[in-house]
């Protein structure tokens, strides 16, 4: 179908229409911010909206084990990946953490902001050689890709259970739009109660949908929580004060937009 037919559906109103609304709906129900996923450059926005989707200590602290954790058993899976005879930790790790790093070095230049991406890759490097010690000492020689350890320490597996925990620490923060069926945020007794089959789709979709989502977002997570790390010890004041009042006058609304960084309180 043609943008012009999309155009068409929508104004028609008819089956053509309410399919198009149907399928925008449950895009955004699964991925509830999907530009977060790839514009890295509005870097306000990726940090804003880790703010307000991360504002009880507990999820912040969550994610700040199960996003290395995801990333160093992603590098365990592609340790396998390995030329015959390479030494230790050049194979599909460190292929997977220089691409990751030069993907966030790349926006945090044109970014002027080196520092945020060169420690990013920092962070993955120093994890090549611990993942690939892991993989060997665990590995069951002649197991297939997807399980090439011992059971117990089946990178796929750990992958799918911190992702999985990742995405159970959003039950302690408010509904998001999209999420809640509703175009504002909702707390969890107003999700439970009115929530109806969105309620029942959001449970299923914990351990399907949204920790699929987990899984894919650690690639720009990462960088956001190096980069928040970072502007908790006093790197960039002025843009840590910038995002920490943008969020906290968002918040303070009760309903924070999570399409875009709200530059001024007179955006409303």
């Amino acid at each position: 179908m043609t943008d012009s037919s999309f155009s068409m559906a929508r104004e028609d109103g008819g089956v053509g229409g309410a399919v198009v609304r149907g399928l925008k709906a449950f895009w955004l129900f699964w991925w509830i911010v999907p530009r977060v996923q790839y514009d890295l450059l509005d870097l306000e926005y990726q940090l804003y909206t880790f703010e307000i989707f991360h504002r009880d200590y507990r999820t912040k602290l969550a994610h700040y084990v199960t996003i290395p954790a995801i990333a160093f058993f992603t590098m365990v899976l592609l340790a396998q990946l390995a030329p015959a005879g390479a030494p230790l930790g050049v194979n599909g790790a460190l292929l997977y953490a220089c691409v990751v790093s030069a993907l966030h070095l790349g926006w945090s230049i044109r970014r002027r902001i080196w520092a945020a991406g060169a420690s990013t890759a920092f962070v993955l490097l120093a994890m090549v050689v611990p993942a690939t010690c892991f993989y060997e000492v665990m590995r069951v020689p002649g197991g297939p890709f997807y399980a090439p350890t011992v059971v117990a320490a089946n990178p796929l597996l750990w992958i799918y259970v911190f992702a999985f925990l990742e995405t159970l620490s959003h039950a302690l923060e408010p509904v998001p739009p999209h999420v809640s069926g509703e175009d504002r945020w909702q707390t969890h007794a107003e999700f439970w109660h009115d929530g109806g089959l969105f309620r029942i789709a959001a449970v299923a979709g914990a351990p399907t949908l949204y920790t699929i989502v987990s899984i894919v977002s650690n690639l720009h997570l990462l960088p956001t929580m190096v980069l928040r790390i970072m502007l908790s010890t006093g790197y960039l004041p002025g843009l840590e004060a910038q995002i920490r009042a943008a969020a906290e006058r968002e918040i303070a609304t009760g309903h924070p937009r999570i399409d875009r960084f709200p530059v001024t309180a007179h955006e409303r």
